[in-house]
């Protein structure tokens, strides 16, 4: 699975409801996967979500699922999908 959809799929099952900073994100989901990128590259990540439309900015410096990212995630895990398509 790429990391990006490792990202999607963390947010759904852990921040689905949540705005989160990109340092609280990346230090949470340090934990959650034993991620060892740098900040600036889980940022890069966040930011390609971002542009693919599966996470929301609703203010600057905020990261949150869409709709989409929240359809994509639940495809995904329900089809049993390795990445994202």
């Amino acid at each position: 699975m790429s990391e990006q959809t490792d990202i999607l799929i963390w947010f759904y099952e852990e921040n689905e409801s949540q705005e989160l900073e990109p340092k609280k994100a990346y230090e949470e989901y340090q934990e959650y996967s034993d991620y060892e990128g740098k900040l600036k590259t889980f940022r890069n990540l966040l930011g390609k979500l971002a542009e693919k439309g599966l996470l929301e900015r609703p203010q600057r410096g905020v990261y949150r699922l869409s709709e989409h990212g929240l359809l994509k995630a639940n495809y995904i895990l329900n089809k049993g999908l390795d990445d994202l398509p």
